[in-house]
């Protein structure tokens, strides 16, 4: 699987080997799920829960490879305990 981590930015920054810097594509349309999870455990249903409320009320994926996670948690919070995130999956109206 391809994972990307965003960062806000304060100043501009090269580009690495390792490291890609670019902007996030825009989405017009999106479905949001606000929810405490643990990152690194295998137990947060918050995905499955958002593709259902999608299916449910007439809407499809748009791309199913992309998914967003923000987490809305102090850098100095992230560790041993579950924090605040935001899923945002791209969506349409099914046609």
């Amino acid at each position: 699987a391809d994972i990307e981590v965003a960062l806000p930015l304060t100043k501009i920054i090269p580009s690495s080997a390792r490291v890609k810097i670019g902007l996030l594509p825009e989405w017009k349309t999106a479905a949001s799920l606000v929810h405490h999870c643990d990152p690194y455990g295998n137990s947060c249903l918050a995905v499955t829960e958002l593709v259902s409320w999608i299916s449910s009320h007439g809407f499809i994926h748009s791309d199913n490879k992309l998914v967003r996670e923000t987490y809305l948690t102090s850098e100095k919070d992230m560790y041993g305990k579950f924090r605040l995130a935001e899923l945002l999956i791209p969506i349409e109206y099914n046609k």
